[in-house]
């Protein structure tokens, strides 16, 4: 009998002394940092993708090729208006020096449209923001669909560690306050 009750005795201390693995189930989701997204700057059609899902890729890597045919004929028709421009400056300017220079004004805000042409166009181009892993939703989908300016087209996850929010019931935030 002493030995039931002293075997019996260790089995409850067990029981109650030896701390035992708790879990709390709660709902998160990962935060991919800004840097990790690529977005379409301009508006465009994805005319081309140069990676493929979960492939390795290095920051400044061609990742899409996107479209806009309306700004191609932009940036056409702003150079052959500056080219128009150059002509008729270099014909007034020996015979009328105040037209000259209104052509001058009017080249330099020409010019700066076709910059801002040019540097629309030059990001239809879209590369990876940083080194890691090739992440898109429907990849093979995607081409010939109009993105509109700030759609996420991907992700390109890193390995370093990820931000997860998680939302903790009420009752269980004492619980992994203390134990984690």
């Amino acid at each position: 009998i002493i030995l039931t009750t002293l075997i019996f005795t260790m089995i409850i201390g067990c029981l109650f002394l030896v701390p035992s693995p708790s879990s709390t189930m709660a709902q998160g989701v990962i935060w991919a940092p800004a840097k990790t997204k690529v977005r379409s700057q301009v508006a465009g059609f994805v005319e081309s993708t140069f990676v493929f899902e979960n492939q390795q890729v290095k920051a400044g890597e061609i990742l899409f090729q996107l479209t806009d045919p309306e700004l191609n004929v932009r940036v056409g028709r702003l150079e052959a208006q500056l080219r128009e421009l150059d002509s008729r400056y270099e014909q007034v300017v020996l015979e009328n020096r105040v037209q000259g220079d209104i052509l001058l004004i009017q080249r330099e805000h020409l010019l700066n449209a076709y910059n801002d042409a040019f540097l629309r166009l030059q990001e239809l181009t879209l590369r990876s923001p940083t080194d890691g892993i090739f992440v898109a939703q429907d990849l093979q989908n995607m081409i010939g669909r109009y993105m509109p300016r700030g759609e996420i087209l991907a992700y390109v996850n890193e390995a370093k560690a990820r931000l997860v929010r998680v939302v903790v019931p009420q009752a269980q935030i004492d619980l992994v306050r203390s134990h984690t």
